[in-house]
């Protein structure tokens, strides 16, 4: 069964852009077109590539590419269709960088004793920025102590209040709402600095990750 669309508006601009309406390319072009090309720089593309990646990806939404229909296709309206046109194109740029073979490595983590640097992701049937997100999930779920994050679950996923939360740990509510901030901003940080370690290129903020989240079809828990 179809789920409803939570973007609407979004998925009508699309199936009149797979209509061949020339008013509603138009407005996709006007209003992603710009705030796509400087996502990409942000992530390390030039002019010249930003233009091909951008022109390439307007085509393929709308037309179908041998015996591919177009991608539009794909979009069900689940998140806003500016955050799937950047999983794409992130997509396509990871895609891009792996096959260039631009893997340089990072300094040696000095204190730690360990390299950090980056080698070829194992090959998986998922596309290359969901798995980097599952990668960076568990990565930073692994470091967070485990009684920490089951607290964070409960209130995120699980709608318990801090004090019940407090209560079933016997502690108070300020102490639990400094456990949930330090373990959050942790989390952060780590997926964050997972990604930089995976793919040095890209220069994703939170937000940028949370819209991803967003944007992906599977389960990023695995």
């Amino acid at each position: 069964m179809r789920r409803s669309p939570k973007y609407p508006e979004d998925l009508e601009l699309v199936d009149r852009c797979l209509a061949g309406n020339s008013r509603a390319i138009g407005v996709l072009h006007e209003k992603y077109h710009g705030a796509l090309g400087a996502f990409l720089s942000r992530m390390g593309a030039g002019a010249e590539e930003v233009n091909e990646l951008i022109t390439t990806l307007w085509t393929d939404c709308i037309q179908p590419h041998g015996k591919n229909r177009p991608l539009f296709f794909k979009y069900r309206g689940q998140c806003a269709l500016g955050y799937w046109l950047k999983a794409v194109v992130l997509n396509r740029i990871i895609d891009k960088r792996r096959e260039d073979g631009h893997y340089v490595p990072l300094p040696d983590d000095e204190e730690e004793g360990k390299p950090i640097g980056i080698t070829m992701p194992e090959r998986t049937n998922d596309p290359p920025l969901l798995d980097l997100m599952r990668r960076a999930l568990n990565y930073a779920i692994d470091r967070s102590p485990s009684e920490h994050f089951v607290m964070l679950q409960l209130v995120h996923y699980g709608n318990l209040t801090q004090s019940e939360v407090g209560r079933m740990w016997k502690m108070d509510e300020s102490k639990i709402s400094r456990i949930l901030h330090q373990t959050q901003q942790a989390l952060e940080t780590d997926i964050l600095t997972f990604i930089k370690q995976e793919e040095p290129f890209l220069d994703l903020t939170w937000d940028d990750f949370v819209q991803l989240c967003d944007s992906v079809d599977r389960p990023l828990f695995q």
